[in-house]
């Protein structure tokens, strides 16, 4: 299949929409590596990690609700999984469903 400049400019912004959040002045990474979110001021300074191995394994999305709760989906033992962090980096709460498999759900919103 071929991919034509458009498509790739649009899978580098589904990507980044999945990756990287903004509140404020402070972005939000995802570092699948790392098992966490780091976040970082505008001006490039890391401020703090959110996540640990144990909780978001291999996170591979990001959201900040209005509360500005971070939420970060993982591969959590390849089941989808949600972490639910305070802005500060406090676990509130998580959810996982054994039932929907991480490829699946990334598949359906790549299509």
């Amino acid at each position: 299949m071929l991919v034509n400049n458009l498509d790739k400019l649009q899978f580098i912004i589904l990507i980044i929409k999945l990756y990287i959040k903004f509140l404020g002045k402070e972005y939000f990474v995802c570092d699948f590596k790392g098992h966490c979110v780091v976040v970082f001021n505008e001006e490039g300074k890391f401020l703090r990690r959110i996540g640990c191995e144990n909780v978001t394994n291999f996170p591979n999305g990001i959201d900040i609700s209005d509360a500005g709760d971070v939420l970060i989906g993982d591969s959590h033992g390849n089941r989808f999984h949600v972490a639910v962090f305070s802005r500060a980096g406090s676990l509130i709460s998580e959810f996982e469903c054994p039932y929907v498999k991480v490829e699946y759900y990334i598949f359906h919103i790549l299509i």
